[in-house]
């Protein structure tokens, strides 16, 4: 969130490098510190100020996994304490080892920007529905589209690591975006091997690691992306997706990521079912609505799942959403010290 708001303050590019940064309203120029380094006729305008008092408000800045994480948060919280248990399934994601594909592909949604967290929270059911169309394209496969069949929500075999912080890690099997049905009553069903996850860190990025991918003359690559939320309005919000890849991959498959980008794909359906709900949600009938939460789900009660938190099994329920919303509430309703 806050790289986002620095690009569009300081600078314009969504790539490459630079020792300054001008900010286009009024030409201050800052290094890349934050310190400013002087403005367009300051004599005129300031007299003799003192310019080490005018710099940009410094974030504190941790890296996890490649990642940088930024707050300007005052409380005094680490990263850790943050990210709670979610921080060790995001250090398992692998994005160390990868670059950016390119520049960010960006998307304006008019809608509210919880919609689309409540989804990334562990809503594995929708995609049966609203992704169908991606399945049928032969993107990923998922339950009751050509090629699974006999598949049902619980041999996906997803499973939701959650925390009372509101990140949640959906832990999807071995063989994501083509996933298979699995045999529900394997050994191996619900073993951790391989798993790909996809982290809602709180409240506004989705990070995904590690995805695995070959070409049919056996090359094998992983993929990576980080996905950031910027609400623009109550009704409106800017999604900018990041995709990355192996630091080593091959010039040909860099080349083929950029033309797919098969991450930017795929949300498309989620941005327009969050348009819906929003004007539905606007409507007469939608807001005399309320929103519910039937479904809980089943504790996971495998004892060799090495990982924290508070770990479900599939077929997942609403309990994602729980976290994500009684987190959401506590800080809403927290009382300002």
């Amino acid at each position: 969130m806050m790289l986002e708001r620095v690009r569009w303050i300081v600078g314009r590019a969504d790539q490459g490098n630079a020792g300054s940064f001008k900010c286009p309203y009024h030409g201050w120029a800052f290094d890349s510190s934050g310190n400013l380094l002087g403005a367009p006729l300051d004599k005129e305008m300031y007299g003799d100020w003192d310019k080490s008092q005018y710099g940009l408000r410094r974030a504190r800045v941790e890296v996890l996994d490649g990642i940088v994480y930024a707050s300007f948060d005052t409380s005094g919280a680490t990263l850790a304490d943050w990210l709670g248990p979610a921080a060790w399934y995001l250090e398992r994601s692998g994005n160390h080892k990868r670059i950016p594909v390119g520049p960010p592909t960006r998307f304006h949604v008019k809608a509210n920007w919880k919609t689309f967290m409540d989804s990334a929270a562990g809503d594995d059911y929708h995609t049966v529905s609203l992704h169908r169309g991606v399945a049928e394209m032969g993107f990923t496969s998922m339950p009751g589209t050509p090629g699974s069949k006999g598949a049902t929500l619980a041999s996906m075999n997803s499973v939701l690591a959650a925390n009372d912080q509101g990140n949640n890690t959906l832990a999807i099997a071995e063989g994501f975006p083509n996933m298979k049905a699995f045999d529900v009553n394997s050994e191996d069903f619900l073993a951790f091997k391989n798993r790909v996850f996809l982290t809602l860190v709180f409240p506004q990025s989705v990070v995904w690691g590690c995805i695995v991918k070959s070409l049919p003359d056996g090359t094998t690559y992983t993929l990576g992306s980080l996905t950031q939320i910027e609400p623009t309005g109550p009704d409106s919000y800017v999604v900018s997706m990041h995709q990355m890849i192996d630091r080593d991959a091959p010039e040909k498959v860099l080349e083929m990521e950029r033309r797919q980008n098969a991450f930017s794909i795929i949300p498309l359906d989620d941005f327009e079912a969050n348009n819906s709900l929003q004007r539905s949600a606007k409507g007469g009938v939608g807001r005399q609505q309320p929103m519910r939460y039937f479904a809980r789900g089943e504790r996971l009660k495998r004892k060799d799942w090495p990982g924290p938190g508070i770990v479900y099994a599939g077929p997942l329920r609403d309990d994602g959403q729980w976290y994500f919303w009684r987190r959401w509430f506590q800080l809403m309703t927290d009382e300002l010290h």
